[in-house]
């Protein structure tokens, strides 16, 4: 019988001069014929494993949409597979399936053979199939190689406030601590207010919310997924037996000056737990007003509002557009040691001079409703409620505004017309809200273009077209560069519309001749800025783009 390298010859797919070619790089390199065949050019790999599938009359296989369980996987070390370039497919009975680059290799066969104690059944694949199904399950070396000697050159230290951390000295610890640690060093050089932990089919997807937005940063190999997941639940004082069930834990690290509460929440996903990761950096959020990116008139508008006695004042908008921060930087705007002011939150997120901050334990059956009731015996000047959520809750705060108390809450509604109208649904009477409402504050956060790679544009039409704008307005956005990390935006500001009453508008709501339409009609009769309309002036100012003012507001 004719050996593979003769059936080549035979078929003109490599010619006598290019085999020794490779023979010489065998003999350099230590390859078998096959891998010097790919590696060498000389042959399309493809060609060569359906050539050789039918010289060996064994099967050939397409690994990249192959599933494959992880228990079959497991019947070989990692250390095997990578050596002979195999990958275990099937087990049926005492027979094993293995994928293969040479399959005539008797000295591997043999070793599976004598490792598995099972019949090997071989079939062909190619070399980038093999490689990428292994890289798939068990992730590069070089990448993780790479990954951990990015940390230890990692010009960010991390010390553990706790004193029962399971992270001591950074050279004391090991591969997966260590990839811990850069995930979270990483994530802090980059400013992401999150880090998700995405447990996949074939692996774990890390991925950094930066500015609002999720950008990939990493792919792990499945062996590390749930090793990388315990390791960061013991130190946020998680069960790592627990993975069935949510939960949420917490730690909190000292980065170079940066005191940053770390909040961790794991959820059970269909292939493994998912892990997310809020980061808090206490000692460089800044609660000011003035910097929020609101227009000057609104500014001295709801200035106006909130130096009232009492009242109650909403801040309205979806998860994410921060409304915790507006109603932190109002506390910093009023606080002063001669006022008691409370808080109920769900949870802390920052801790404030002068303000007593609590959160609530719905466990202990401590909720908003409780909590508020209770914080007004604490006599109280401003009450902050982390979130109006149900009529008991909404009812106790309008009777505290009632009776002589500045509260201060968010709603999850779209815009200031809906707050109303979800105030009205909640149970609370008109004429509470028309006695005590002072205002409300909607709003979003838009990127601003990055200032090191502005460029002007030209943007599509359509999006002209919506914004009002003109052809021959000025249009700018960032291009992309490492200071941006490639996304062309670098910050966040905020978008607002704000409604205050006025007697017509507590006319209308005293006697509920009102509907959303309705209040809107009256605040673009007398000149309300909506939230597109702050959007669009932004962009006219060259401070965002219109696409990412269509992306939050349309």
């Amino acid at each position: 019988m004719k050996s593979l390298d003769e059936a080549l010859v035979d078929a003109n797919l490599v010619t006598i001069n290019q085999l020794q070619e490779v023979y010489k790089q065998m003999a350099i390199q230590n390859q078998g014929l096959v891998r010097a065949l790919v590696s060498n050019g000389h042959l399309d790999e493809l060609q060569l494993a359906m050539f050789m599938a039918k010289f060996l009359d064994v099967p050939f296989i397409g690994l990249a949409s192959r599933k494959t369980d992880r228990s079959i996987i497991n019947v070989l070390p990692e250390k095997i597979i990578r050596k002979h370039m195999v990958f275990p497919m099937f087990k049926v009975l005492d027979s094993l399936t293995l994928a293969m680059l040479d399959p005539q290799s008797k000295e591997v066969i043999d070793e599976v053979t004598a490792y598995t104690k099972l019949r090997i059944e071989p079939v062909v694949a190619t070399f980038s199939d093999l490689e990428e199904v292994i890289n798939r399950w068990f992730g590069a070396n070089t990448t993780i190689k790479d990954l951990i000697e990015t940390y230890s050159t990692s010009d960010i230290n991390l010390s553990f406030v706790e004193e029962n951390a399971i992270f001591k000295e950074k050279d004391e610890l090991g591969p997966i601590n260590k990839l811990a640690h850069l995930i979270i060093t990483t994530a802090i050089k980059d400013n992401a207010s999150d880090v998700h932990l995405e447990s996949k089919e074939s692996g774990m997807e890390v991925r950094f919310r930066l500015d609002g937005v999720l950008h990939k940063k990493w792919s792990l190999p499945l062996n590390l997924s749930q090793p990388l997941i315990s390791s960061i639940k013991i130190l946020a004082k998680m069960d790592i037996v627990e993975r069935r069930l949510p939960l949420d834990g917490s730690f909190r690290i000292q980065a170079e000056q940066r005191l940053i509460d770390v909040r961790v929440s794991s959820y059970p996903m269909l292939y493994g737990e998912k892990l997310v990761l809020r980061l808090l950096d206490q000692d460089n959020m800044v609660f000011d007003l003035e910097k929020l990116g609101m227009d000057y008139e609104l500014y001295i508008k709801l200035r106006s509002i909130i130096q009232n006695n009492y009242g109650i004042f909403l801040v309205s908008g979806p998860t994410g557009s921060g409304k915790t921060t507006t109603l932190y930087s109002v506390l910093n705007e009023i606080k002063s040691s001669d006022k008691n002011i409370v808080t109920i939150e769900d949870p802390v997120e920052y801790h404030i001079d002068l303000i007593n901050q609590s959160e609530i334990n719905p466990k202990c059956g401590l909720t908003f409703a409780r909590g508020l009731r209770s914080v007004l015996r604490q006599d109280p000047d401003i009450i902050l409620i982390g979130e109006i959520r149900d009529k008991e809750t909404a009812e106790i705060a309008f009777q505290a505004a009632l009776t002589g108390h500045l509260v201060l809450s968010t709603l999850h509604t779209n815009d200031t017309a809906s707050s109303v109208a979800r105030l009205i649904d909640m149970g609370v009477e008109p004429y509470l809200i028309s006695s005590v409402l002072l205002g409300v504050l909607s709003q979003r956060l838009v990127r601003k273009t990055c200032s090191k790679c502005r460029d002007i544009y030209t943007s599509e039409q359509e999006l002209v077209d919506w914004g009002s704008l003109s052809n021959d307005d000025v249009y700018v956005r960032g291009k992309g560069c490492s200071t941006c990390r490639s996304t062309g935006y670098k910050g966040r500001t905020g978008l607002f519309e704000l409604l205050t009453m006025d007697d017509t508008l507590k006319q209308m709501i005293n006697k509920s001749m009102f509907s959303e339409l309705d209040i809107r009609k009256y605040q673009e009769s007398v000149g309300t800025k909506f939230l597109k309309d702050d959007g669009i002036a932004k962009v006219r100012q060259q401070i965002t783009t219109i696409e990412e003012v269509a992306r939050v507001v349309r």
